[in-house]
């Protein structure tokens, strides 16, 4: 007689018992005030006689797989976890007889209660480490289907706090809802400051799965290396992010609200709110690759957050000087009656923070995309920006750029450079300026005699 025709001579039923106490009952009554309320679970039907019938009758005949099936069953999840811990079975029958079954009927509780009393126990039962092994075995599972709302429970039950906050940035990567992401970065900032806090698990030495070390191993691979950050690193890398996301939901609520000023019905500012909720701030994260900083930090310059933009410029060690010759570009650009305005307000803030070569770069770029414009305004607003330059020889480049081409020969006349003249000569011919030309063909002419 196989073991699954004896369970079902056995008439197996997987319902829980009816109580049998009537709620009018007075001693039942009087019972239940004197016992403390336990937390209902299901039960088996099987009596105990009957239930170590059919335990012994599958220990002795069954598999290891249908033990588990029938436990689990009968919501015998703890002798289900004991005996896989301590048969040490494989990692994968853990998963498929015990987790699996108890995440879909629901009983994760149960489960981790169950391996919680055996992490707690004393380490002389042995089943602390085996326990350790399935759960950093099910966290490696959980992190390979992409489930990172269950990778975080399970990792606390684990106790990895540093995987919990990196989970937790996974988690925000993939969020949408700007006010969802931000509480996922809360929560990953306090969990990065709890590892930094408290002892990780050693893993076991006979461990296959070293805990949960490999548990975000595949999810983490698309958030450019932060698996791999020290915990303190990835702290100030969240806390950045933080302040952006806050930064970027602010200016996106303020462009919101001045396109639709004036329109202003109250179900047209709650479609408004949902449109800012949904904004993605994090389609360019601190997280990702390095093209993506440079671009957040170039955004936040251009929107006038100077202070945290250099911050992160700081802290992900990004090249200020081409961020900032693509801001005063955009800015050229993107606004044309404020361009001189806004560009100096950038090149104020700038000051100091890079050496005289850097500066002059970014303010060589600042003058050509303001003399490239169409309107007489920006062409005088470039011209008064050469003076900005540290450089004498490239203030002469500079009075070119704006067409100054006297002012440009006068000053190169004072520097003496041969070199110059001759570039401003060519640019005389290219324009058909020969009061210039003249000029410098006459000072050329000298420097021959």
């Amino acid at each position: 007689m196989s073991a699954e025709a004896y369970l079902h001579a056995l008439h197996v039923v997987a319902s829980p018992l009816p109580s049998t106490s009537s709620p009018s009952s007075g001693s039942g009554a009087q019972h239940q005030q004197q016992q403390p309320r336990r937390r209902a679970a299901p039960i088996s039907s099987l009596d105990s006689v009957r239930l170590m019938q059919c335990v012994f009758y599958l220990r002795r005949y069954g598999t290891p797989r249908q033990l588990l099936n029938f436990w689990l069953r009968h919501c015998l999840i703890d002798d289900a976890v004991r005996y896989a811990l301590g048969a040490r079975l494989p990692a994968t029958l853990f998963i498929e007889a015990i987790v699996r079954p108890t995440i879909r009927a629901g009983r994760q509780p149960l489960l981790f209660s169950a391996l919680r009393q055996l992490l707690d126990a004393p380490p002389a039962g042995g089943l602390g480490a085996a326990a350790r092994d399935y759960i950093g075995a099910t966290c490696q599972w959980l992190s390979e289907c992409g489930a990172l709302t269950l990778l975080v429970d399970w990792l606390q039950l684990a106790g990895d706090w540093h995987r919990l906050g990196v989970c937790c940035v996974q988690l925000f990567l993939a969020e949408t809802n700007s006010a969802i992401q931000l509480r996922y970065l809360e929560q990953a900032k306090h969990y990065v400051s709890e590892s930094l806090s408290r002892p990780r698990h050693p893993p076991s030495p006979s461990s296959p799965h070293d805990s949960a070390a490999s548990a975000v191993s595949a999810a983490s691979a698309a958030s450019a290396g932060i698996e791999a950050m020290s915990g303190s690193e990835l702290l100030k890398l969240i806390t950045l992010q933080s302040q952006l996301s806050r930064a970027l939901m602010s200016s996106h609520a303020a462009s919101a609200s001045g396109g639709s000023s004036g329109t202003g019905s109250s179900s047209s500012s709650r479609s408004n709110q949902q449109q800012q909720q949904q904004a993605a701030p994090a389609a360019l994260s601190l997280f990702g690759p390095h093209g993506h900083k440079c671009a957040l930090a170039e955004q936040l310059l251009v929107a006038n957050n100077f202070e945290l933009a250099f911050q992160i410029m700081h802290e992900c060690r990004l090249p200020v000087r081409d961020i900032c010759q693509q801001a005063v570009c955009k800015l050229a650009l993107a606004s044309k009656r404020q361009a001189a305005t806004r560009i100096n307000d950038l090149l104020r803030n700038i000051k100091g923070t890079i050496d005289d070569d850097d500066w002059d770069l970014v303010v060589e770029a600042a003058i050509a995309a303001l003399a490239s414009s169409d309107g007489g305004d920006d062409v005088r607003s470039a011209e008064k920006l050469v003076g900005k330059l540290v450089g004498p020889e490239r203030r002469v480049i500079g009075y070119l750029r704006c067409g100054k081409l006297k002012t440009a020969y006068l000053t190169a006349v004072k520097l003496n450079s041969r070199p110059l003249v001759m570039q401003i000569r060519d640019e005389a011919q290219r324009t058909d300026s020969r009061s210039v030309l003249e000029l410098c063909q006459k000072y050329l002419a000298q420097q021959l005699d």
